[in-house]
């Protein structure tokens, strides 16, 4: 049984506000640069992004590391 939520990007890192990514990210994008799958799904926005969703700056830096997981496969981010 998980006793954390498999999240790929946490909440800004101090004052900096850089998002901070995690592990599981990290081995999503060597995962997709070396299978290169057309798609990959990631399910429920809300168990990924453990940011905060009014922030903007957030949001779109969390959009931002998935479109580079899509440009390591080669492929689509869902």
């Amino acid at each position: 049984m998980a006793t954390k939520k498999p999240e790929c990007a946490e909440g800004m890192n101090g004052q900096d506000r850089a998002l901070e990514v995690t592990d599981l990210y990290w081995r999503l994008y060597d995962e997709a640069g070396d299978i290169k799958p057309k798609n990959i799904s990631i399910d429920t926005l809300s168990r990924a992004f453990a940011g905060n969703e009014i922030d903007r700056v957030q949001v779109y830096a969390f959009a931002m590391h998935m479109q580079a997981l899509a440009m390591a496969a080669g492929g689509s981010v869902s």
